[in-house]
């Protein structure tokens, strides 16, 4: 804007000057080469009359056409200065309803995650277990149903037998028997042996238990100071349903980037143990997959789970191939041990 204010007053100002030099150097040329008589007084006024005559109005009218002229660049330039202003009002605007809603969002999100931490703390597992250290057990009970289920069910694929087993951690063995009876009628007899062997397993937990044995069964992964496999379904379904309302109340965030929205989901990764990582992407795999596909991949909820622990086929580095060779190209882990270099 400056610059173009600076080019129109040269305009004036070349006019100003160089126009009574042309206007002296034709009164001259007419005086002193003109075919016309100038000797006498009259002629002579009459001639400057008739010569600056045209010369004054055609001075006026350059003179009216460059304010015109202008002031139709300061109008312009006045109508480009508010049009800037109202913009940038428009965005300090967005600015701050940004900043207002990110503090109420902060507000919330420091609520949420002090409730779901709260969850996890109340977990609780026949009084010796408690928060995050019943994830462990609750891994193990999941460790330990997988191999029931591949001595049991060696016909299903792999998908089956986690899905299997991670329904039977879930629900529990009565609970499962009784959807089993619900959905086929009676038990499956493929089922049978698998359920009579479970069945057998509480016997004699109950058995050592009124021994005051500590009960140990030679297929297991851990011995059991508890009663085991009776379901989880009371700890976790609060704890899923709580925790993937909290992720989608943050990917649904309108005011946010993705890449803010990736920093309130590190700081709910950085909640979570290894066991807890493990638990939740089975969850995720046989319930739901749809649903947390999103947390997962693009927000990378799990990204430290230990591929060690995860016992149960399909793994990690399996189920989600496809995803993790397309944010490879992207120079992204999904899983801190996808090598990229490979």
């Amino acid at each position: 804007m400056k610059n173009n204010n600076k080019i129109n007053w040269w305009y004036v100002i070349i006019v100003i000057l160089v126009f009574p030099l042309i206007v002296t150097l034709w009164v001259y040329l007419v005086i002193n080469h003109s075919v016309i008589d100038l000797t006498d007084k009259n002629n002579i006024g009459d001639a400057l009359g008739g010569i600056t005559n045209p010369i004054i109005g055609l001075f006026g009218v350059i003179v009216t056409f460059l304010a015109f002229y202008i002031q139709y660049q300061f109008n312009r330039e006045q109508s480009k200065l508010i049009a800037a202003q109202r913009r940038e009002r428009e965005e300090d605007k967005k600015e701050q309803i940004k900043q207002n809603s990110r503090q109420a969002f902060d507000k919330k999100f420091y609520e949420l995650l002090k409730l779901h931490n709260d969850n996890v703390r109340e977990f609780n597992i026949d009084n010796k277990y408690y928060g995050r250290k019943t994830f462990v057990k609750i891994h193990n009970e999941l460790t330990d149903l997988d191999n029931l289920v591949r001595i049991y069910l060696k016909d299903l694929d792999n998908f089956e037998k986690c899905k299997v087993s991670y329904e039977l951690l879930f629900h529990g063995f009565d609970s499962f028997k009784f959807l089993l009876l619900e959905e086929h009628k009676s038990v499956n007899s493929k089922y049978y042996s698998l359920l009579k062997e479970i069945g057998h397993i509480h016997r004699l937990y109950e058995k050592d238990k009124a021994e005051g044995k500590e009960f140990y069964y030679g297929l297991f992964f851990d011995s059991y100071d508890y009663y085991p496999f009776d379901g989880h379904s009371h700890r976790l379904n609060h704890y899923f349903r709580h925790l993937l309302n909290f992720l989608e109340i943050i990917d649904a965030e309108p005011y946010f980037e993705d890449y803010e929205k990736q920093q309130y989901f590190d700081i709910i990764r950085g909640q979570l143990s290894n066991y807890e990582q493990v638990i939740i992407y089975y969850n995720a795999i046989v319930w739901f997959p749809d649903k947390w596909h999103t947390f997962i991949t693009k927000y990378r909820l799990i990204k430290n789970i230990p591929l060690e622990l995860c016992n149960l086929d399909p793994k990690p580095d399996k189920y989600y191939i496809k995803e993790i060779e397309e944010y490879k190209k992207q120079g992204i882990r999904i899983f801190n041990w996808v090598d990229l270099n490979n």
